[in-house]
């Protein structure tokens, strides 16, 4: 299995475009997209599936005579939280307060 082989697998939706796939992973510093995947390049192929991920929430869907895909935005949203999840870097959509000490 190829990373992007792996990348795909953790997308997990059909019609994911192929050059935001290459782009993220691109982005993600895997230059050749051929590279055999092991564990050590999970993060990067996670990154990759939630950038693309991310990418296809803008997407109305695709339609081309009578075949149809229309992309379920709360199911993306869910696999986006989990594929950070797995990354422990979970977004909780809250401003988060570091540091108080600097009040004026």
């Amino acid at each position: 299995m190829t990373i992007r082989e792996a990348t795909i697998a953790a997308i997990q939706l059909p019609g994911a475009p192929e050059s935001s796939i290459d782009l993220a992973l691109i982005n993600q510093g895997v230059g050749d997209s051929t590279v055999i995947y092991n564990v050590t390049m999970k993060p990067q192929a996670y990154m990759a599936a939630i950038e693309v991920l991310k990418g296809m929430l803008g997407l109305a869907g695709i339609d081309e005579g009578q075949y149809s895909i229309k992309y379920d935005t709360d199911g993306i949203l869910a696999r986006i939280k989990f594929l950070e999840g797995e990354l422990g870097e979970e977004d909780t959509g809250q401003p988060v307060i570091r540091d108080a000490t600097n009040r004026w």
